[in-house]
């Protein structure tokens, strides 16, 4: 397991009277990582000093983490009642959501621990930097800075095309909605990397609501070459979720014609037609007649 020692410090600023404390470079900035359309639960914890509260104090201890479980203290620290009060907040509710659970001084140090259940549910890839802000009632305001990471999720299905011919759009469509009780405006197209002969529409336009029938969305396949498969990847975006889809376009197999080839029976003329002629025959009666 993790453990938090006081090795940190945070630069201090005023902003209407009130000291706000932004951690310094030697902090950690702890993240929260998992796949898009998965959900991932951890301990998110920080650590500040109450004293930080005077103005006339530059530097102040703070620390973070985000783990599976209640981070372990330093030797000889212990976790006692604390009497202070403190609120907190995101500063991006759409992707996380934040849930407090204990706040307890550190013995012999003086310092504070706030603990929090954190859970991450993106709906795509993202990457970017979440800002935990903690205000005292005694005065002060501490900024904890996290990352929260998505990588792609699993294709949610497969999609094959079988061409009718070359130079031909054969044509595919699916429906989508969307994940509210509003049409939510969307963006379609083939990832990076897929083949040419794949095209998406319409590339813009609102999914419908969920319970309606959905949007049509349809992906055209034209192969210019016999017996190739053609592969690619159909995206469809909006603010908050991605859908996926391995596309596979097979194309015609070509296959050399083959043919009977036929020879023409030969007809008897009308002058051979009927009896066969016996030329011995004849032969011989041309003789008895020449013959005195």
């Amino acid at each position: 397991s993790s453990g938090i020692n006081a090795e940190c410090g945070v630069s201090t600023q005023s902003t209407g009277g009130m000291p706000v404390y932004n951690v310094s470079k030697a902090y950690r900035q702890p993240q929260i990582t998992c796949k898009s359309k998965e959900r991932k639960e951890g301990f998110l914890e920080v650590i500040l000093d109450p004293a930080a509260t005077k103005p006339s104090q530059s530097q102040e201890y703070a620390e973070a983490s985000i783990t599976e479980s209640p981070v372990e203290l330093a030797s000889g620290w212990q976790r006692e009642k604390c009497e202070r009060e403190f609120t907190f907040s995101l500063d991006d509710n759409s992707l996380l959501s934040l849930q407090h659970c204990s706040t307890s001084q550190i013995s012999p140090p003086g310092l504070v621990i706030l603990t929090f259940n954190l859970v991450f549910s993106p709906g795509k890839p993202v990457r970017k930097t979440v800002n935990l802000t903690v205000d005292s009632s005694e005065g002060g305001q501490w900024v904890f800075p996290f990352t929260a990471t998505s990588t792609p999720a699993t294709p949610d299905d497969n999609i094959v095309i079988r061409a009718s011919g070359l130079h031909k759009d054969s044509v595919i469509g699916i429906r989508l909605n969307s994940l509210t009780n509003s049409a939510e405006p969307y963006r379609a197209y083939m990832e990076q990397g897929s083949d040419s002969d794949f095209r998406v529409y319409p590339e813009e336009g609102d999914l419908l609501p969920m319970g309606t029938e959905g949007t049509l969305i349809c992906v055209a396949y034209k192969p210019t070459l016999y017996g190739k498969i053609h592969n690619g990847k159909l995206i469809v975006q909006t603010a908050t979720n991605e859908w996926s889809y391995e596309v596979q376009g097979q194309s015609p197999s070509f296959s050399v014609p083959v043919g009977i080839a036929t020879t023409p029976l030969r007809q008897p003329s009308n002058a051979s037609a009927g009896t066969r002629k016996n030329f011995i025959r004849q032969n011989m009666r041309k003789i008895a007649q020449k013959t005195p």
